[in-house]
């Protein structure tokens, strides 16, 4: 699949013909009401009319009164064209996407998505996720879903539902936090042709999500620092799309996924965090950026009372959700190596810089206390020499994460932790 530079793309496209451009556009396979073709075209609305008239027989019309045309139409077209359909010819467009011998279109047609119910619950250990596993073997299958639930999908919820609560007991059923829906369009991934499949994934994921996920990179990288975890998130996105997408909608999927693309990726803090956390983390960035702004203070820190009352939120509720972010921040700053205070707000900075890095006495001990804290812990000096090795010598290796242990780690974030709240 190649895509032409733009500039050069648009004047080709544009000294063409009109009836060439209108041809154009409709064998890219994708479906086209008839003002979003004559824009694309760049022709009027009675010419596109004009020409739907005199080819009637190719088109597939929707019920929406969508237009496209087929497979065997679009190679026609492109050989009697002397075209290669691996060339992008339409100014922000890809070529047809003809992976497996079908449109994109087709695939979804025929993959036709089904009346499912769910139930969502969660399983506070391991033990009891098979339970549920086993109780609903073969009724529903269980997939993980945000926020550390499981979701079962089958075909009645309340059936699934009935016989959760008759195979647990009364104390672990309450614990599940059960909630069902009783209707949900789906399809599954085994619906649609395998040969299509793999390369329509690794052209949404490699190709196409990369342009439209750039403006929320700096929230999704807060919660996915690795390159590879963002791929593999990046692909069950593109996943749960092919699922929920509705082939009746005279859209393209590029069109849907483009559209979901930019706003899951928001939905993160609350997948990682939980909702009460997520929602105390933005209300509480708002309040400081508010004293910030009203003052013009960034050197003192602010009340923690004055932050509470301007949340509109008791100060001991404040405090223990604090608590939780100082933690989630000692954490994350641990396994990623970071670490950077200001006055009035802890965020994170990445440590891994070629430009020099300064740090004040206080921190440097704070951070030097539980490195030597953690070691104790779990005896694990090795982790503990590294990054006092290469605080010392004020050069932190970049892979540094790789070569300490996972328990060391966690038990180093803990302490930092609960330093910063002292401080």
């Amino acid at each position: 699949m190649k895509v032409k530079n733009a500039k050069i793309l648009r004047k080709e496209f544009n000294k063409k013909d009109k009836v060439w451009r209108i041809e154009a556009v409709i064998h890219d396979g994708n479906w086209y009401d008839v003002n979003k073709w004559r824009r694309v075209a760049k022709v009027s609305e009675e010419e596109i009319y004009a020409w739907i008239n005199d080819n009637e027989d190719i088109l597939i019309k929707s019920d929406l009164d969508s237009y496209r045309v087929n497979y065997d139409e679009i190679v026609r077209w492109y050989k009697n064209k002397g075209l290669n359909l691996n060339d992008s010819i339409i100014p922000n467009n890809f070529p047809p996407k003809l992976w497996g011998g079908i449109t994109e279109a087709d695939v979804f047609i025929k993959a036709p998505r089904r009346r499912v119910g769910t139930v969502s619950f969660y399983a506070q250990n391991d033990d009891l996720l098979k339970k549920c596993t086993g109780i609903l073997k073969g009724l529903g299958k269980i997939m993980p879903d945000i926020g550390g639930r499981h979701r079962a999908y089958g075909l009645s919820a309340i059936h699934m539902r009935n016989l959760l609560s008759k195979g647990l007991s009364t104390s672990e059923f309450d614990s599940l936090d059960v909630k069902t829906r009783a209707m949900l369009l789906q399809r599954e991934l085994v619906d649609l042709p395998e040969e299509w499949l793999d390369p329509a994934i690794n052209f949404y994921t490699n190709i196409f999500a990369p342009g439209i996920l750039r403006s929320s990179m700096s929230t999704i990288s807060i919660y996915l620092p690795d390159e590879g975890d963002v791929k593999s998130q990046t692909i069950i996105w593109i996943i749960a799309a092919m699922k929920k997408f509705d082939e009746k909608g005279s859209v393209p999927f590029s069109g849907y996924l483009s559209k979901v693309l930019r706003h899951w990726p928001y939905d993160l803090p609350d997948e990682f965090l939980g909702k009460s956390l997520s929602k105390f983390q933005r209300e509480r960035k708002k309040a400081i950026n508010a004293v910030v702004s009203k003052e013009n203070n960034h050197d003192e820190n602010i009340p923690i009372a004055e932050l509470a009352e301007i949340m509109d939120m008791p100060i001991e509720n404040y405090i223990e959700l604090n608590n939780e972010h100082e933690n989630w921040l000692a954490e994350k700053n641990a396994t990623t190596l970071t670490w950077e205070d200001s006055s009035n707000e802890k965020k994170g900075d990445l440590l891994i810089s070629d430009s020099e890095i300064n740090i004040d006495t206080n921190k440097m001990f704070n951070i030097s206390l539980a490195v030597i804290k953690a070691a104790i812990d779990t005896e694990d000096w090795e982790s503990a020499y590294q990054i006092i090795y290469q605080m010392d010598n004020n050069d932190i290796d970049e892979n540094i994460k790789s070569k300490l242990s996972s328990i060391f780690i966690k038990s180093f974030a803990g302490y930092l932790g609960n330093m910063t709240r002292e401080h």
